[in-house]
């Protein structure tokens, strides 16, 4: 298996990590805007293991299509059904993108994101040499990262989800490069990752981008360079196996949770662990049924 598709238990907890930082993020509790980073954080591992692909183009666009696509649509439809009965509006934004790759919850635009993302990657990879990959997708994320201030306001005003699409470009950009990293390529890697830091770390004022993307480049070169959970005992895999569950459920464990507890501390802390408990056990007792929703 190579370094890039193996399991690594440093990794699984920093999917964890990331994912218990975009429930915050949902939440609005105090401090947020730092949560965001947990985004830039899952996008950059998922691009990583990325690079371990062993199976060929068709085969990988069919597990792909199977692990995102399916349990995407299976909750598109829930969200859906629960707008309907609900009496609210049955999508987010009723532009053609917006009704189709958002649909009825915000935040199910990260998924399809991912899997275009996913294609691309493979695409390019069957043309261009890993080397040049690195090269250029790194210089296109920093000169977005130091391009932000122009381009921040402008892409806000696209809607969802080209918003979310273009701002999440260089977390992506970093990833793929991340996934480079083997066969001679650490040193371009390792400078891709220092002059986007920087470049992010000089616009640390600009909210969704200094911040989430300061943190986000610091666990890519932890991601890329160190490893340090293998010695550990607890079995982080049961628990990191449960996290694009957790991504797809926890606003129906929010909304009820933010009424009692509104915008402190616990609502996300809450809802992380109710959704965990929800998946967790789901994929339990029912594990045909997990295969299409978690």
């Amino acid at each position: 298996m190579s370094k890039v598709a193996e399991r690594r238990h440093d990794i699984e907890w920093y999917r964890v990590v990331g994912s218990f930082s975009i429930v915050w993020y949902h939440s609005g509790a105090i401090g947020h805007d730092i949560s965001y980073a947990g985004l830039v954080v899952f996008f950059i591992i998922s691009m990583y293991f990325s690079g371990g692909r062993s199976s060929g183009f068709l085969d990988s666009l069919h597990k792909r299509s199977r692990r995102l696509l399916v349990p995407w649509a299976a909750w598109f439809i829930i969200y859906l059904a629960f707008n309907f009965f609900a009496g609210r509006a049955l999508v987010w934004e009723y532009s053609f993108a917006g009704a189709l790759l958002v649909g009825p919850s915000v935040h199910l635009w990260f998924v399809p994101y991912l899997f275009i993302c996913f294609v691309l990657l493979d695409v390019a990879r069957l043309f261009l040499l890993p080397g040049f990959l690195a090269v250029s997708l790194g210089g296109a994320a920093v000169l977005m990262i130091g391009l932000s201030p122009s381009w921040r306001d402008f892409s806000l005003g696209l809607g969802y989800p080209l918003a979310q699409y273009f701002h999440a470009a260089p977390a992506v950009m970093i990833g793929a490069v991340c996934s480079c990293a083997s066969g001679g390529n650490a040193v371009i890697v390792a400078l891709v990752l220092a002059v986007s830091f920087l470049a992010s770390v000089f616009y640390f004022d600009i909210p969704g981008v200094g911040v989430p993307y300061s943190i986000g480049i610091v666990f890519a070169f932890l991601v890329t360079f160190f490893r340090w959970g293998d010695r550990l005992r607890f079995p982080v895999r049961s628990v990191s196996d449960c996290m694009l569950g957790v991504y797809f459920s926890h606003i129906f464990v929010l909304k009820p949770v933010m009424r009692v507890f509104g915008y402190s501390v616990a609502s996300p802390i809450l809802a992380f662990l109710v959704s965990f408990a929800f998946v967790f056990f789901f994929r339990k007792y029912f594990p045909r049924g997990s295969k299409y929703l978690v």
